[in-house]
């Protein structure tokens, strides 16, 4: 499946993204456009980065959903406005995989090896954690953060990983 031509046969980039999927804050009416474009004025994790890294810290075999990221991002303050100037904010990469895997009913590890990692021979790059990366791997430089399990296969960890990608 060409996850590109899903996506413009089966969106609406103008659509409002909770007519798509479900977010456990208020979209403020954000549309699937806005939300790529860093226009959503969603609730950025970033201002609290060292309380999500110390969740994170206590169970590093831990997988965050995106439903888990969302529910503890959904009471931080948002950032900037609906259609505002775009602010780099990960949460929206959260609801976008959401909507990749709404959209294609894959999940998006699946979808972007499909249609983007697989076809240009990436075979060295990994979605995680819904692939496993291969030895060798690239040790973090700063296992003091309290995030890093070097034995876990993951980088830096299962826990930290997962919080970072959208994974159902």
């Amino acid at each position: 499946i060409d996850v590109q031509a899903t996506l413009k046969k089966k969106l609406d980039l103008d659509r409002p993204v909770a007519d798509v999927v479900t977010l456990p804050f208020d979209a403020q009416g954000a549309t699937i456009r806005q939300v790529a474009t860093m226009q959503s004025g969603f609730p950025r994790p970033y201002n609290a980065v060292a309380d999500l890294e110390t969740e994170v810290a206590k169970d590093l075999g831990r997988t965050w959903t995106i439903a888990d990221v969302l529910e503890w991002v959904k009471d931080l303050a948002p950032l900037g406005t609906v259609g505002g100037p775009g602010k780099y904010n990960g949460t929206n990469y959260q609801v976008l995989s959401q909507v990749i895997e709404q959209v294609t009913g894959k999940p998006l590890a699946a979808a972007l090896r499909d249609d983007l990692l697989g076809p240009a021979g990436l075979d060295r790059m990994w979605t995680q954690v819904g692939e496993q990366p291969q030895a060798p791997l690239a040790i973090a430089v700063d296992p003091g953060t309290g995030i890093v399990d070097v034995k876990s296969g993951f980088l830096p960890s299962r826990a930290a990983a997962s919080t970072g990608n959208g994974f159902s």
